[in-house]
């Protein structure tokens, strides 16, 4: 199987946005923030909204990746929460 890099899929000019409930990413060091970290590098930006169970105040910002707290009591309530 061939490895596709930046070049070839035109990676650097495409703005990410994910949506997750993973609140490891708010977490300096955690296995999940450097995984995240690692994709970003390969777009322009990369934005991360993501349910936390703690109120995180503001945005945390790592190379191109910008990760969103959205704070939720539930699962159910984090939809609107996200907005």
């Amino acid at each position: 199987m061939e490895k596709y890099n930046n070049e070839a899929v035109g990676g650097q000019n495409i703005n990410i946005l994910i949506i997750g409930t993973d609140d490891g990413i708010f977490r300096p060091g955690s296995a999940v923030r450097k995984r995240i970290v690692n994709y970003a590098a390969h777009f322009k930006s990369f934005h991360v909204i993501s349910k936390t169970r703690d109120k995180l105040l503001g945005e945390d910002f790592e190379g191109t990746a910008v990760f969103y707290p959205a704070y939720s009591p539930s699962f159910f309530s984090f939809i609107k929460s996200s907005y």
